[in-house]
């Protein structure tokens, strides 16, 4: 649920969603984000997002380590 989605959403309902986007920003990879990716297709787009980000990342680091090799 993007910004402008939760923006619209009042009391309880907001609350929640906020909630579980907190939950994905301070532990990506807990049980709960899990679920949530499960009912919340924004949120499973961050988390693939965030996984090719952390894997290019990674490939720009061993390439890195090879130049210097």
């Amino acid at each position: 649920m993007g910004y402008k989605k939760i923006k619209k959403l009042k009391g309880k309902e907001r609350e929640e969603e906020l909630t579980k986007w907190i939950n994905f920003i301070e532990n990506p990879e807990s049980e709960k984000v899990e679920e949530y990716m499960k009912e919340n297709k924004e949120i499973k787009e961050a988390k693939e997002k965030s996984e090719e980000m952390s894997e290019d990342e990674r490939m720009q680091r061993l390439a890195e380590l090879r130049e210097k090799a």
